[in-house]
């Protein structure tokens, strides 16, 4: 009955098919990734490059000193 769990060979082929050799099984699955597209990498700004502001400097109204 508990043949399968105290027999270390047998331990890894199911019950149902004890004569078949297990399947082999690769050690990690990788989902399929295409490469990332270099030309679609954000670009990386220095720590000295200069903040911009989100919004475009034409949308945002200027103020005139009176």
């Amino acid at each position: 009955m508990d043949r399968f769990e105290r027999d270390p060979a047998s331990a890894a082929r199911p019950p149902e098919c004890p004569d078949c050799d297990p399947p082999a099984q690769p050690d990690k699955v990788y989902p399929e990734m295409p490469a990332p597209n270099p030309d679609r990498q954000p670009l990386r700004t220095s720590p000295e490059a200069p903040v911009l502001p989100d919004s475009h400097p034409e949308a945002t109204p200027r103020e005139y000193p009176e």
